[in-house]
């Protein structure tokens, strides 16, 4: 399991249209919630990234990027992000990045779980949820995350 202090796994990921993104070209000039998700479209999911999309001008004033991460494909997270109008990052993520990270649950999908890198991709703040059905609240996350810095 990772730790807070050590430089986050890098990794190359498609976007909504289909374009490899690495998360070491994400980095720079902002820090980076990284935020991996069980499935676009769900409840809980939806709750969340919804709320990022309402708390935008918070994550902003923070100076931090977000990127979300599922199993998804392209597709589903296209339609989902416009459905939302979300202006973050998403990607589709693999088995392989999720036991990277250690979250990958038994289906080869993600655990909900908040990791906050600084411009450098060292992990500031982390958290993984005990179950995937369960999720922070965006406002102790944004707390969570002010304090981090």
């Amino acid at each position: 399991m990772l730790a807070v202090g050590e430089k986050a796994p890098d990794f190359t990921l498609k976007d909504p249209d289909g374009h490899d993104v690495s998360l070491h070209s994400l980095l720079g000039g902002k820090g980076i919630l990284l935020y991996f998700y069980p499935a676009d479209w769900s409840s809980v999911c939806t709750r969340q990234l919804g709320g990022f999309c309402s708390m935008d001008g918070q994550f902003k004033s923070l100076n931090i990027r977000i990127v979300a991460v599922s199993a998804d494909h392209a597709d589903s997270h296209k339609a989902f992000r416009e459905r939302l109008g979300a202006q973050f990052v998403m990607l589709s993520g693999t088995k392989e990045v999720f036991d990277r990270y250690g979250i990958c649950l038994p289906n080869g999908f993600a655990n909900r779980s908040y990791f906050l890198l600084d411009k450098d991709g060292i992990i500031k703040y982390m958290h993984v949820m005990a179950r995937p059905d369960q999720m922070m609240e965006n406002e102790e996350l944004i707390e969570k995350l002010k304090n981090a810095r």
